[in-house]
């Protein structure tokens, strides 16, 4: 079973991060619902397939409480139905990233850091930020920025947000620590929200989350 990454954070949020080795008929073999199998199977493309029951088999790992039901709020966020709290989820070709708070909104990003990032920056990094990103460490230094306003795009879940003029990153000056973490702000309202953040970088892989 490739999960990646198991952590409790002190905050009470349980994470995971799953690699998608196994195929989709191996991953059948897990104990999933019928119900949840049939859903699934509505998806025909083989990497959503591979992303959908990945995730469920995440969660069922990381909440222990048995078979989850799916379901999606208002603003579109996934969220447990017969049990108490919140999610976030993330993935890309080869990981599904899920982190869960029985109390709060949470958020979740992965991405695999690249100069593919640079040529978007100017539609996501405000001049205060791009003033904070070391010329050493340009892609991986606004890739966490990217990460991070995902995170708490999805922990607001208010749509319409610029990312550019209304969430702001502050990057701590020590970025070798991962454990410091660092703040975002939501300037939608006066006076802003604060919201801190936790990174981890295993790999190529870079993954963000809200700490709740």
């Amino acid at each position: 079973m490739p999960l990646a990454l198991h952590l409790n954070t002190l905050e009470g949020s349980s994470l995971g991060l799953w690699r998608m080795e196994e195929t989709v008929e191996e991953l059948k073999g897990f104990q999933i619902e019928q119900k949840v199998q049939q859903d699934i199977h509505l998806s025909q493309h083989p990497l959503r397939l591979q992303q959908q029951l990945c995730t469920k088999i995440l969660l069922d790992t990381l909440l222990s409480a048995g078979p989850i039901q799916m379901a999606k709020d208002e603003a579109g966020r996934p969220w447990p139905a017969n049990v108490p709290g919140f999610l976030s989820i993330s993935h890309n070709p080869k990981y599904v990233a899920l982190l869960y708070n029985p109390e709060r909104p949470c958020g979740i990003d992965i991405e695999q850091p690249s100069d593919r990032i640079l040529r978007i920056a100017s539609r996501f990094v405000h001049p205060e930020e791009n003033e904070q990103i070391r010329k050493e460490h340009r892609i991986e230094d606004t890739t966490l920025i990217w990460c991070v306003k995902e995170c708490v795009f999805k922990q607001i879940g208010r749509q319409g947000v610029i990312f550019k003029d209304q969430l702001r990153v502050k990057l701590p000056k020590d970025r070798l620590d991962e454990c410091t973490g660092g703040q975002a702000f939501d300037l939608h309202q006066e006076p802003p929200t604060m919201y801190r953040y936790q990174w981890h970088r295993l790999d190529n892989l870079l993954l963000v989350h809200t700490i709740a």
